[in-house]
């Protein structure tokens, strides 16, 4: 049976709706309870678990203390899994909505020893068309073809977590989204298709504002038509011209955030072979049905 684990913090006003929702689908879960970076007396516990010169140098700026949180939380999940000897997990924060369906990843059996993620949501990045391989006839589970975004809701094994304790020595090494290259140590990232959960981004989600201070904001961008603004931001990620300058000082980050992914889309204009998880993230057809009410409502409130 697989273990399912809540990334929260206490006092949020998102862990009630998500914990009602698991004790309706009747599914037994443990909250790994991290800080709230509004409080101060918080902030020296952050500050003892933050690696200052590695994060700085992997982001090429600081972190704010909201940032923090989330890395804090799921370092503490896997110290929590290696503790316990889970095999595999399932990790979900508190502004994640499951569809009923989450029960057969719970019940099922799925062997891999290999370090694996499997993202039940992805925000960001390619995906292989042709899926990998199926789970309990329902599933495809699409290989990465470039950096994903999936830290809302995902499955790990207890190989992931050692490696990614060794790489970070229980730190907070950069952004929840994986600090370090999973490709160079040999971590297979994915997606499962249709996805068995949902982000509610009605639910007082921070994660996306967080995420805007990893890329530059380009205020000229309103102002230029999308085609030619789409030719020269493309232009400016393929020369390297953020790690020149030096606002990505870190060559492994910024190729696998950044470069990979331009040719990833410039590749798919030809060949058709990748998903867009960008483009699929607010499309109901993706995702399990139960989930459809959530999707459209993101839309609206995207609009």
């Amino acid at each position: 049976m697989t273990k399912l684990l809540i990334l929260s913090f206490h006092g949020s006003k998102r862990l009630p709706k998500i914990r009602e929702r698991l004790e309706a689908l009747n599914l037994k879960f443990k909250i790994i309870y991290g800080v709230d970076a509004s409080k101060k007396k918080n902030i020296s516990l952050l500050k003892k678990n933050y690696n200052k010169k590695r994060a700085e140098y992997f982001l090429g700026r600081k972190m704010s203390y909201v940032e923090m949180t989330a890395p804090y939380a799921h370092t503490k999940a896997y110290k929590y899994i290696i503790k316990n000897k889970i095999k595999n997990c399932i990790i979900l924060e508190d502004d994640a909505w499951p569809s009923k369906n989450l029960k057969s990843w719970i019940n099922e059996k799925y062997h891999n020893n290999n370090p694996y993620i499997i993202g039940f949501s992805s925000y960001d990045g390619f995906v292989e068309k042709k899926p990998k391989f199926r789970l309990f006839k329902k599933y495809n589970i699409h290989p990465a073809n470039t950096h994903l975004i999936h830290v809302t809701a995902y499955m790990v094994n207890n190989n992931f977590c050692k490696i990614f304790l060794k790489n970070t020595k229980g730190k907070i090494c950069g952004i929840s989204d994986w600090p370090f290259d999973l490709l160079n140590n040999k971590i297979s990232s994915s997606i499962a298709l249709p996805y068995p959960v949902a982000v509610d981004e009605s639910n007082i989600s921070l994660l996306a504002k967080n995420r805007d201070k990893t890329t530059p904001s380009y205020k000229l961008k309103r102002y230029i038509p999308i085609n030619i603004f789409s030719f020269f931001s493309f232009a400016y990620y393929i020369l390297h011209i953020p790690y020149l300058t030096g606002r990505y000082p870190n060559i492994q980050f910024y190729r696998e955030h950044f470069y990979k992914k331009k040719i990833a889309a410039l590749r798919n204009i030809i060949f058709k072979n990748l998903i867009n998880t960008k483009d699929i993230y607010l499309n109901p057809k993706f995702y399990e049905n139960d989930l459809t009410k959530i999707i459209k409502n993101n839309y609206l409130l995207r609009k």
